[in-house]
């Protein structure tokens, strides 16, 4: 039917044009079906190793890498989307392709990383990504009784922007890990655009009741003071209120004041898709958590440092709507 209406718009319209549809006419026809030959070799190979891959072993041992290029918002992200995958064993895995920029990167991690997952620095004197990638995951699951799964944080740009900042780097080693039997890759995207229209709105001197007094470890000052007279059960007068041990922590909706040891922190989102920091806080006498809402991270705050927080008591589980 189609070379029908073809032959006689030839015909007819030869003269005004219709010369180009006769010539164009074969080569698209023979595209057509040059492209559709591919794609059903492409279904039939990959149902043909479907049933013998179904039937092999699981793995005992699950190890997820996660890329770290910056210490930021979509690092953290990848490492909670880490976790959840429940892993034997999460590692974090920066290339080094500059010594001054891996250890400024180290050191930030140091002060700011969550729970127990270290960065690995390797090194990548060729700068080829690639090829780093397919050794370390070589050396991994060369026992037999391990899969590997990469994840590359990915930061996603409006569409203008795109094609000048993305970097297809992540896009190259997903294709390279692909290759190998018993690993994956997959690119975690983080949309940019909704932190940069937060962090706009929000300056950053605002102060507020989600806003907490940090004070570091390695200053003295009245935190310090005050977690050493914790250790005899009393209250300690504050000038925002007396602080209570967190034993003594009862009853909900009351205005509390806290003094501890910062031991991990984690990022998280509420019911409105808002950043979450959560801070584990500890002293000599027990455990509580603190949520700060529409933020994903506080000056002095991190692992190991004295903290003095003030907010409401609420249950154990997190609210989900940004309330102090």
């Amino acid at each position: 039917m189609a070379a029908i209406v073809v032959s006689i718009f030839a015909v007819v319209k030869f003269t005004e044009g219709a010369w180009l549809v006769v010539m164009l006419f074969p080569l698209l026809v023979a595209a057509l079906i040059r492209l559709n030959r591919e794609y059903r070799r492409e279904v039939a190979a990959l149902g043909a190793l479907a049933p013998r891959l179904s039937t092999e072993p699981t793995r005992s041992r699950h190890l997820v890498l996660v890329f770290v290029d910056a210490v930021d918002l979509s690092t953290l992200r990848a490492l909670r989307y880490a976790r959840g995958l429940r892993p034997s064993d999460v590692r974090a895995v920066h290339f080094v392709l500059g010594q001054t920029r891996a250890e400024r990167l180290a050191r930030r991690w140091d002060r700011l990383h969550t729970g127990s997952v270290t960065l690995e620095l390797i090194e990548c004197r060729d700068r080829r990504l690639g090829r780093a990638t397919l050794k370390l995951i070589g050396r991994e699951i060369a026992d037999q009784h391990s899969e590997v799964t990469v994840l590359l944080p990915r930061r996603v740009y409006p569409p203008l922007a795109r094609r000048l900042l993305r970097d297809r780097t992540a896009d190259h080693i997903a294709q390279q890990v692909s290759r190998i039997p018993n690993a994956v890759a997959t690119i975690v995207p983080f949309d940019v655009r909704p932190v940069l229209a937060r962090h706009t709105a929000i300056p950053s001197d605002r102060t507020g009741p989600d806003q907490a007094a940090a004070v570091d470890s390695d200053v003295p000052g009245p935190a310090s003071r005050k977690r050493a007279a914790m250790a005899g059960g009393e209250p300690t007068s504050d000038p925002i209120g007396p602080v209570t041990p967190i034993d003594r922590l009862t009853g909900r909706g009351g205005i509390v004041t806290v003094v501890g040891r910062v031991h991990a922190l984690d990022l998280t989102s509420d019911s409105g898709g808002g950043d979450v920091l959560v801070c584990d806080i500890v002293d000599d006498t027990g455990h509580v958590r603190a949520y700060f809402y529409r933020r994903h991270s506080l000056p002095g705050v991190h692992p190991e440092a004295h903290l003095r927080v003030r907010g409401r008591l609420t249950p154990a589980t997190p609210p989900n709507s940004p309330s102090p």
